[in-house]
């Protein structure tokens, strides 16, 4: 079986059973999931809002997001029914922030400008790239160099910087290899207020704290350059809702602002938290009646019947077939057996011999 992506809440706890090949983050009250190659939509119930059937998309934002479907090769924007709000006519697309969202124009030699809700270009395409607003400026690329405009397309930093990212709370990450320093975070007069030493790694602020990477671990600095959490990860993400994504020897946790690991690594990929769920991926997951009857996927119980699933059953022809049906038939079982704790008691009892049977023939 392949590897799904389900959802968690603050506590660890799985609400949203693994079943999607990909996630994204809730956005509008909405999430993009990946069901057999399409992209569609999702409510924080788990329920299909809009069907799958995009190549790809974006969150909302600003009550729209881009799409691209297949016959056209070209993005649009949809509203939250899946209504096409401004026709696919873009090579490529970003969000909508602060009102204007970046989209380019042509293939070989593209170029960016920004549109408005309507789809009304309002900053002509020409940069080689560009990002979304963030605190009324965005960075654009202009002969391999990058710098920022206003929402008028003024440029107001000049272009100077190998790479260049958003503003967040007042800086924004750069790159310039010319400094000797090579990263750092400039402010919005484009002058540098802290530099990273040469080979560190660092993102961008994020409540108040930006991840940074000394020698071959990771830890974060506060907004005057100050160590305030130790080097001490494989990896990390910036904060969201109180939260950083975690990496321990390729295993996906969660840290609080301490520092304090407060959701174990034990997840095979994982996504920051919005609106009080994260995406995170399961190794063979998707035993939907046991997880809900045993309270965890990551029990030992449904341990060894995922492992039955993906070791015997999903190797034979019958096998495959029942598979398929259960997960047809096994979701919103699960949904009754996980509100009713008489229910779960019925069906451990039912599973208890299954189990002791997958015991006996591992031994």
């Amino acid at each position: 079986m392949s590897d799904k992506w389900g959802y968690i809440d603050k506590t660890g706890k799985i609400v949203i059973e693994p079943q999607f090949d990909n996630a994204k983050v809730f956005s509008w009250g909405l999430a993009a999931v990946e069901i057999n190659g399409k992209w569609g939509y999702i409510d924080k119930t788990g329920k299909v809002i809009i069907e799958p059937q995009f190549d790809d998309t974006w969150g909302f934002s600003g009550g729209l997001a881009a799409a691209k479907k297949t016959y056209s090769g070209l993005y649009g924007y949809i509203d939250k029914t899946g209504k096409v709000v401004i026709e696919p006519q873009f090579a490529n697309a970003g969000n909508f922030s602060e009102g204007l969202a970046p989209v380019s124009i042509g293939y070989l030699f593209a170029k960016w400008g920004y549109i408005d809700k309507t789809g009304k270009v309002v900053i002509e395409p020409q940069f080689a790239n560009a990002g979304v607003f963030s605190e009324g400026l965005a960075e654009v690329e202009i002969d391999m160099k990058w710098g920022y405009i206003n929402k008028t397309g003024e440029m107001v930093i000049k272009p100077q910087f190998n790479k260049a990212g958003s503003f967040s709370e007042g800086l924004a990450l750069i790159h310039k290899h010319s400094m000797g320093v090579g990263i750092g975070y400039i402010d919005k007069t484009g002058e540098m207020v802290i530099r990273q030493k040469s080979g560190s790694g660092a993102s961008p602020f994020s409540e108040g704290l930006a991840a940074v990477k000394i020698g071959w671990k990771t830890g974060y600095i506060d907004k005057t350059g100050k160590v305030v959490i130790e080097p001490q990860f494989d990896g990390v993400g910036p904060f969201s809702e109180g939260l950083a994504i975690l990496n321990i020897n390729h295993k996906y946790g969660y840290i609080d602002k301490t520092g304090k690991v407060v959701i174990e690594p034990q997840f095979d990929g994982a996504g920051p938290f919005s609106h009080g769920f994260a995406a995170v991926e399961i190794k063979g997951s998707g035993c939907f009646i046991a997880t809900a009857a045993y309270g965890s996927s990551m029990s030992k119980e449904v341990y060894k019947l995922r492992t039955w699933r993906d070791e015997s059953l999903s190797k034979i022809k019958i096998g495959r077939i029942l598979v398929k049906i259960y997960y047809k038939i096994s979701p919103p079982i699960a949904k009754i057996i996980e509100k009713s704790y008489i229910m779960k008691k019925i069906v451990r009892v039912i599973l208890k011999p299954l189990i002791r049977f997958i015991k006996s023939q591992a031994n």
